[in-house]
């Protein structure tokens, strides 16, 4: 019988609202044009963000940590969503 691998469990967040994402972005220095558009947010979506006006939907905090986690982080990430159904 061929074993069915479990779907594994979603790796920790990084950055999943908007006053993480406002520490990180202070601790690298970045403006908020360079920090959220490497993520391709707008800047004033980003400051929305920041400013606890928007939640910050999961694929953006999937980008975050996929474009500011270490590569552990980043990595775990990435093989969770490959595997994931």
């Amino acid at each position: 019988m061929i074993q069915k691998e479990k779907n594994p469990r979603m790796p920790t967040l990084r950055i999943t609202n908007g006053a993480e994402a406002l520490a990180l972005r202070k601790k690298l220095r970045l403006n908020q044009t360079v920090f959220w558009l490497k993520v391709g947010v707008m800047q004033s979506t980003g400051c929305r963000y920041e400013k606890r006006e928007r939640d910050i939907p999961l694929p953006v905090q999937f980008l975050l940590q996929l474009t500011y986690g270490t590569e552990k982080q980043s990595s775990s990430l990435l093989k969770y969503l490959r595997t994931v159904e």
